[in-house]
């Protein structure tokens, strides 16, 4: 009779730890996912941070080769500034 309430005892336990362990698994899990939620959000954002600067550096790039283009140009005393 003692063997078997020992027996109980044990399987109810390892029944115990064995819930909380998968709890515990889930709420990572859980935790985990909305850290990648955040993780994705922040790279999203710096994705199209990088993409207008990378727009606006073009711009410039166009705009300072055809402002070095006016200054090559011959000087014919009708050149206005560019």
């Amino acid at each position: 009779m003692v063997d078997n309430q020992l027996t109980m005892i044990i399987v109810a336990s390892i029944t115990a730890l064995g819930g909380v362990l998968v709890a515990l698994i889930q709420g990572l899990r859980r935790e985990n996912r909305t850290d990648h939620a955040s993780v994705r959000r922040h790279l999203d954002r710096l994705s199209n941070i990088a993409e207008r600067t990378e727009r606006k550096v073009d711009t410039v790039k166009d705009e300072l080769h055809g402002h070095l283009e006016w200054h090559q140009e011959p000087y014919d005393g009708t050149k206005t500034g560019t």
